[in-house]
């Protein structure tokens, strides 16, 4: 079982490379938004957002550019941006008030459909309004190095209960763990931020919470909402229990605690974590999980560890007889 649980996490995340490296749609080469200039299709500076009148893609995110930490004089000195380009514009000026009632609204949740309803206005005027205030607030934060707000960030459910259980629960291993799906010993992380509306940055981790710390890495990758939604469907759909969120607290927890364990015992991060570690953002230290299983290191062998290497690193930070594991279907060391 424990064989067959790292072969799967070992495909999902080799395989991220063929979904998301793709042209077009998926994200380019890893660096284009969606189709390339876009994000994930969506209309450029000046055009609507969504299917245009009806504005709805703009809207529904889950994610509201105006919960950043930003001052709110970014919002007003990007409201003054914006009636200077409508100057130029033949669309319709808006004076103060309306532009500030409309953040007021958006602030409350209300679609830019909604906003346009209530005010009198056009969803085209309401959402690229509020698409010039999204770009400008995203290249202040940019400039600043403020990382974007968190969307989610998720995990497989089927290890939660034993790293994070419920308060009062009696956690116990047993030796036969590993012959079952209730704590597989790896965990897939995925943390989500979103700098405007319907844009996405992911980054995932596979977190072998055992032993190894981070086995592999990806991202950061950039996602429109449907294309987000459809890799992290590929992501957990094959775990029992699918997925379920974790705060970003219990994330950091998670992998910088499993990294820190890991170097103990003589083993780095894959080399791709370098550049997925910042959007993990920085861990206080303060939340502490157990690592290893019954308070020694396991070694569950991968298909493309050098599991010969992987002893002899243990022999020489633990010693002999102060780890357990197993290598194929031997359920030992």
């Amino acid at each position: 079982m424990g064989q067959t649980v790292i072969c799967h996490l070992s495909f999902v995340i080799c395989h991220l490379s063929l979904v998301d490296g793709g042209g077009g749609e998926d994200g380019g080469d890893g660096e284009d938004w969606g189709d390339g200039e876009d994000w994930g299709g969506l209309g450029r500076i000046g055009e609507d957002w969504g299917d245009g009148e009806d504005g709805e893609d703009g809207g529904d995110g889950e994610m509201n550019f105006l919960s950043s930490s930003l001052p709110r004089m970014m919002l007003i000195g990007a409201g003054l941006l914006y009636s200077n380009h409508y100057r130029k514009n033949p669309r319709k000026i808006m004076d103060s008030e309306q532009t500030q009632e409309i953040l007021s609204l958006r602030e409350k949740k209300l679609t830019p459909k909604q906003i346009a309803r209530k005010m009198g206005l056009k969803v085209s005027e309401v959402t690229g309004f509020l698409k010039e205030q999204a770009e400008q607030v995203a290249i202040a934060r940019e400039e600043s190095g403020e990382l974007p707000p968190i969307v989610e960030c998720l995990i497989n459910a089927n290890c939660l209960s034993r790293l994070f259980p419920p308060e009062g629960a009696i956690v116990t291993q047993s030796e036969d763990d590993f012959d079952t799906t209730s704590d597989p010993g790896m965990a897939i992380v995925t943390v989500t931020r979103s700098p405007g509306f319907n844009r996405f940055i992911t980054c995932t981790y596979l977190v072998d919470y055992w032993c190894l710390g981070v086995k592999d890495a990806s991202g950061p990758r950039k996602y429109n909402r449907s294309e987000y939604e459809r890799i992290a469907s590929l992501y957990y759909d094959s775990f029992i229990g699918g997925s379920q969120k974790i705060s970003l607290t219990q994330a950091q927890a998670l992998v910088w605690g499993a990294v820190e364990y890991a170097e103990k015992l003589g083993f780095k991060p894959h080399h791709d974590f370098e550049k997925a570690k910042e959007q993990l953002g920085e861990w206080n230290g303060e939340l502490k999980l157990e690592f290893g299983k019954n308070g020694k290191p396991f070694y569950t062998s991968g298909p493309y560890d050098n599991s010969a290497a992987i002893i002899n690193t243990l022999n020489k930070s633990v010693g002999e007889g102060n780890y357990h594991g197993m290598i194929g279907m031997d359920p030992e060391l």
